[in-house]
């Protein structure tokens, strides 16, 4: 008998002992089939194995749908669910997971991106990457979680890329020189920076005599047209600012 064997609807696991026996095939038995190949028999459908839909070379997970949040807990039935807040919160903690049975998955994701779901690390079942809560409060924020004996586990959580900082908003100076006393660095950002720092470019000629060798930079008050520091006389530095 070959390894590629076509089941149709209606064939039910007596039929395929008879099958088996009248064939002598020790691949088909009743409530087990062994085979090398399952093929699809309407073009384009699929196989689907208990929920498990298996597609042009592709495995698709059952989408169990939207839960709701019921005083911290949600109970997954699939392999895909969104997930909102209670009463439809601007927030809401997700403290239990249960469902999820010993080896088993649950990719989760925002049901709405104007509310945030967070799952809380270690308040009852949830555990979280470096016991980090974890917020879904973006359509594209996803995670996959776990499940062990005790715990639902955090395994897979999709990455935000940062927005770019918005031209006119950071400032980075050209090279300047320290003379020993405050420098004003005109930054042009027309507001007092919410955040200045500096890098040495070169520190070599401001090096004191050691052991160990030593150089100073000291800030000053920034405001709405300098960002001011005191450096070592002949250390190489920029300035930077964020708005």
């Amino acid at each position: 008998m070959p390894d590629t064997h076509t089941f149709r609807p209606g064939v039910r696991a007596p039929a395929l002992a008879a099958v088996a026996a009248d064939t002598a095939d020790p691949a088909m038995a009743a409530g087990t089939v062994y085979t090398d190949t399952i093929a699809e028999v309407t073009s384009g459908a699929g196989v689907t194995i208990d929920g498990l839909l298996i597609k042009d070379g592709t495995i698709k997970v059952s989408n169990g749908g939207e839960l709701t949040i019921a005083t911290g807990a949600i109970t997954v039935t699939g392999g895909y669910h969104t997930v909102d807040t209670e009463a439809d919160a601007a927030s809401d903690d997700l403290d239990t997971i249960t469902g999820l049975a010993v080896g088993e998955t649950v990719t989760l994701s925002a049901a709405n991106g104007a509310r945030t779901v967070v799952l809380k690390h270690g308040v009852d079942n949830i555990y979280c990457p470096n016991g980090q809560d974890v917020a879904l409060g973006e359509l594209y924020d996803a995670v996959t979680v776990f499940g062990t004996a005790s715990y639902a586990i955090v395994v897979g959580k999709s990455i935000r890329t940062p927005s770019a900082i918005p031209t006119g908003s950071y400032f980075t100076s050209t090279e300047q020189t320290g003379t020993g006393a405050a420098q004003n660095v005109a930054h042009g950002l027309g507001a007092t920076p919410s955040m200045v720092w500096w890098s040495i470019s070169d520190a070599a000629a401001g090096l004191t005599a050691g052991p160990p060798p030593v150089l100073s930079i000291a800030p000053g008050a920034h405001d709405a047209t300098n960002c001011v520091f005191t450096v070592s006389t002949g250390v190489k530095f920029y300035v930077h600012a964020l708005k």
